[in-house]
């Protein structure tokens, strides 16, 4: 699979809102074969509903020597899985669990998370992400 890291090895309440559709990681990793603990079932439909309360955010990534510094998975929408703490990512915000809606200003909402990765890693060095976050997990 396709990471934005380039692949380089680096380490790397509201009333509406349905029970914990998405959630931060906690300290403990989960074991190998629990599904991510930060995102369930949230569909575009949700986060692009006002009515349970994502939030957007603009962030720009420059790459350094090694990569972007995370990485991203699922897909319709496509979720942060992993940053890098000591890489470009983390210094400009980008967190376990944001919902990529945009990259390079192209919409990537129903796309996987390899159609997304490739269109990070075939760009130039500098990646602008529109994420969503949910208040209650900044």
């Amino acid at each position: 699979e396709l990471e934005p890291s380039g692949g380089h090895g680096r380490s790397t309440s509201s009333p509406s809102l349905p029970p914990d559709p998405v959630s931060r990681p906690s300290a403990v990793s989960p074991a190998p074969t629990s599904p991510p603990p930060y995102i369930f079932n949230v569909t575009v439909e949700q986060l692009l509903d006002p009515s349970f309360g994502f939030q957007r955010r603009a962030i720009q990534v420059v790459s350094d020597p090694v990569g972007f510094g995370f990485v991203i998975r699922g897909g319709r929408p496509v979720h942060v899985h992993t940053v890098d703490p000591t890489g470009p990512a983390a210094q400009s915000g980008l967190q376990v669990g944001d919902l990529l809606l945009q990259v390079n200003g192209q919409d990537v909402t129903d796309m996987s998370h390899g159609q997304v990765a490739r269109i990070i890693v075939q760009g130039s060095a500098v990646a602008d992400l529109v994420v969503m976050v949910h208040p209650n997990l900044q």
